[in-house]
């Protein structure tokens, strides 16, 4: 059995509220976005397994009492920490709302008002989360959705107010895969102007939740980028561990600078994480703590593009929208563009192109593998020996660009190459330290061949 405990199997009309009947009155063009997708209703739920992409609202109000393997104590201190090394976790509480309402019927609103976009995929309004009656048990049920959205084959958008539920749709993937037998270990990229790994004496939430991640006693993140972060507001030491784990840090000038390097990493990801606080204050007023520099409104839609673009992604996360300081609306509509543009991409997302594999020798390493899909000028590189039939075969591919693979033909170890065999290496590392632990627990010798 998985990590996350064995899940029964759920009636979800018993875990979502439909969709307010005021949404659907508005709905005058068949036109409309609103007029060609799937909703729930007070009549029914819609039919989850014929649809290729879910959407669920998060609930306002709930605290999740714990996370994966929490530790909640990472501060200055954590380039030299554990996760290098055994740690011990301990219980800690995760905010995950906050006293707002409304917020995923406000985006949807505006969404339902956009036209349809040239894309053929059958999107389905699952409606709202119903909280249950402790924190725990809400966190299980957005848990517990997402693993059965998965298993129904869709991919998963959660909206709500705050970041921390990441670790829940982080949970519901990895549940997923525990039960199809598939590696658990996935890839996740952060939007965010900062770096949430916060030393909170209080416990956890939307400030230090990754700790929780980074900390999982069995390895939960093969890899990690955080994308749009500003320098000022995060700690030197926490972005030198994101360095020293082979992860990926970039700026919001970096960003700017070159936004198709961002590319990679969202096609990279199997779960995204948006927190709306990554936008800039004057474009996105309605967020906990504004800033005044962030992304503009078209770059995050661009990045919003690049998510569903991705022929890897499984579910994206919008977080911390909170209604009330949303007093003309203009954010609302900003975030329904965004989810506009991440299902456009999701429509022209390129899983049935053919893609050509070439392996190159490269000086003092193993051969590597180039996986390319022409029709799309996308490339990816990885160590894999046996034959990759399409781009959903294998977890360990890493996106690049064709200077990576020029570069290995010249002869040169790209940068990218260098993290890649660093991200092999510590996660097997990984890997190895849980199944001694797993081992320790169960008494079971340990040969010294581990």
């Amino acid at each position: 059995m998985g990590h996350f405990g064995i899940v029964n199997i759920m009636n979800l009309s018993s875990y979502l509220d439909p969709v307010s009947i005021t949404l659907l009155s508005r709905l005058d063009n068949p036109n409309l976005l609103g007029h060609n997708i799937l909703i729930h209703t007070e009549e029914q739920l819609p039919d989850y397994y014929a649809a290729q992409i879910c959407l669920v609202g998060l609930p306002e109000d709930a605290f999740v009492e714990q996370g994966f393997s929490d530790n909640g104590k990472l501060g200055a201190s954590l380039v030299n920490s554990s996760f290098f090394m055994d740690e011990d976790p301990a219980e800690s509480q995760i905010k995950i709302g906050s006293k707002s309402s409304n917020g995923a019927d406000n985006i949807r609103a505006e969404l339902y008002q956009l036209y349809k976009g040239q894309g053929n995929l059958v999107l389905a309004d699952m409606g709202n989360l119903r909280p249950g009656p402790t924190a725990a048990q809400t966190a299980i049920r957005i848990t517990q959705v997402c693993d059965m959205l998965h298993h129904a084959g869709a991919k998963v958008i959660l909206i709500g107010p705050n970041q921390a539920a990441t670790i829940q749709q982080v949970e519901g993937l990895c549940q997923y895969r525990d039960k199809q037998e598939q590696p658990k270990a996935l890839s996740l990229t952060v939007v965010d102007h900062q770096l949430d790994m916060d030393y909170r004496p209080s416990g956890q939430d939307e400030h230090n939740f990754l700790n929780s991640l980074f900390l999982a006693a069995e390895p939960i993140l093969f890899d990690f980028a955080l994308l749009g972060h500003q320098n000022y507001l995060s700690d030197a030491s926490q972005l030198a561990f994101l360095d020293q784990a082979s992860f990926v840090s970039r700026r919001l000038g970096q960003h700017r600078d070159n936004p198709q390097m961002s590319e990679l990493y969202m096609r990279q990801a199997d779960c995204i994480s948006m927190d709306l606080g990554s936008i800039n204050g004057h474009e996105m007023r309605a967020v906990r703590d504004p800033k005044p520099f962030g992304l503009k409104g078209e770059e995050w839609c661009q990045l919003c593009w690049y998510a569903g673009h991705s022929t890897k992604l499984r579910s994206v996360g919008i977080y911390g929208y909170l209604p009330d300081e949303d007093r003309n609306g203009m954010a609302a509509k900003l975030v329904a563009v965004g989810l506009w543009h991440l299902l456009e991409g999701m429509a022209h997302s390129a899983h049935s192109q053919p893609i050509t594999q070439y392996r190159v020798a490269s000086p003092g390493l193993e051969d590597v593998v180039f996986v390319n899909q022409s029709s799309e000028n996308r490339w990816w590189v990885t160590q894999q020996r046996n034959n990759i039939k399409s781009l959903d075969d294998d977890a360990l591919l890493f996106a690049c660009d064709a200077s990576v693979y020029q570069e290995v033909l010249a002869g040169e170890v790209p940068q990218t190459l260098v993290r890649m065999m660093n991200r092999l290496s510590l996660h097997d590392k990984q890997v190895r330290k849980a199944k001694k632990a797993r081992s320790r627990t169960k008494g079971k010798p340990i040969s010294p061949s581990e």
